[in-house]
């Protein structure tokens, strides 16, 4: 879901009188990074689907092509930002289909591990192209101080991931 019309400056300062807490300009650069977010992984996920992948198999083969060894579940988890749980039933569909595949480890038994098959390698080697041009294009209007400061900037909110 994105925001597609930002409210305007009355309406903020209206709502800002309903609730004390509400900082006005916070919430306007707040609104501004959830939709910039939004509309550059929904741009993002239009040119994966055509691969076939959704975001989070796409999260998972980046991180797995970025790293020469197999990885472990809980560790692929943790880079994610989410659960053992949740990312178990994706990564077997991505063995179902040939992506990845995991195997046991061998000094701790209770430990599987995932590691990027041919055709794993293969699929990230192909879309990873198109969505480093997809950024390329989205942020095109950026100049290389523009880069430099937003990166600054956004590395400076206070993140719990």
């Amino acid at each position: 879901m994105i925001i597609k019309e930002l409210p305007n400056f009355e309406t903020l300062l209206e709502s800002s009188e309903r609730y004390p807490d509400m900082d006005v300009r916070t919430f306007v650069a707040w609104i501004h990074i959830v939709r910039a977010g939004a509309i550059l992984q929904r741009n993002i996920e239009r040119e994966l689907n055509k691969e076939g992948l959704s975001f989070g198999r796409f999260i998972i083969l980046i991180l797995l092509a970025s790293r020469n060894d197999a990885l472990p579940v809980c560790k692929l988890a943790d880079m994610s930002c989410v659960t053992s749980a949740t990312i178990s039933p994706v990564i077997s569909n991505m063995a179902r289909d040939g992506l990845v595949k995991r195997n046991i480890d061998r000094t701790d038994k209770r430990v599987v591990r995932v590691a990027l098959t041919p055709y794993g390698h293969k699929k990230i080697n192909k879309i990873a192209p198109v969505v480093f041009m997809n950024q390329s294009t989205s942020l095109s209007e950026l100049d290389d101080n523009d880069l430099r400061n937003l990166v600054f900037l956004l590395s400076n909110v206070g993140l719990e991931a």
